[in-house]
């Protein structure tokens, strides 16, 4: 009697740790060849403009509550020195006044897995920081957990104009102003 009693109890109680959020704090797991790819995703007229800036350093913070990823601006490349500098200008992304685009999000809103191989998949909801406005952003993620911590890999949609960021031209030829990022990130769990 006393096990039929206590299985419902222990069942939801198991299933409550396996998403609920852990009490570790992330922080980017440098020991990873590349801890971080992240991806800034433009597009304009086919086959004429379209920009994917990639970068590779980020900063993770995790205060319990709120995970929040900052990517330094001035290390994300284009592949073209040029338009790195013209875009990190005070005209567009003004990476002196503003040096980082920060990704924030719930840590309860993201189901945690707890044995090593195993992967969640799901959306939460984030906000988005650039250019000194933030906005609301829905995250597509995946995590799987790994021996030292997680593979976090996400995604989202966001929109310049809401960010206060002109619009990108050259020649008369410029990107729209609904982008995306994606990324994948390892990061390590510390007590």
């Amino acid at each position: 009697m006393r096990s039929s009693v206590l299985r419902p109890v222990l069942v939801a109680a198991l299933s409550l740790l396996s998403t609920a959020a852990f009490a570790g704090t992330l922080h980017l797991d440098a020991k990873q060849p590349k801890p971080a790819d992240i991806h800034f995703l433009a597009s304009g007229t086919t086959g004429a403009l379209d920009i994917d800036a990639v970068g590779t350093q980020a900063v993770v913070t995790d205060d319990g509550t709120t995970v929040k990823i900052a990517v330094p601006l001035a290390t994300v490349k284009t592949g073209i020195d040029e338009r790195d500098e013209h875009m990190c200008s005070a005209k567009y992304v003004d990476c002196a006044t503003y040096p980082d685009m920060v990704l924030s999000f719930a840590k309860a809103d993201v189901h945690w897995p707890t044995e090593v191989g195993k992967s969640e998949t799901g959306t939460a909801a984030g906000t988005f920081t650039g250019h000194g406005k933030t906005m609301p952003v829905s995250v597509k993620y995946t995590v799987q957990r790994t021996k030292p911590g997680f593979k976090i890999k996400g995604e989202f949609s966001y929109d310049t104009d809401k960010l206060g960021i002109a619009a990108v031209t050259y020649m008369g030829v410029g990107v729209d102003h609904n982008q995306s990022a994606k990324a994948t990130i390892f990061v390590t769990e510390e007590p």
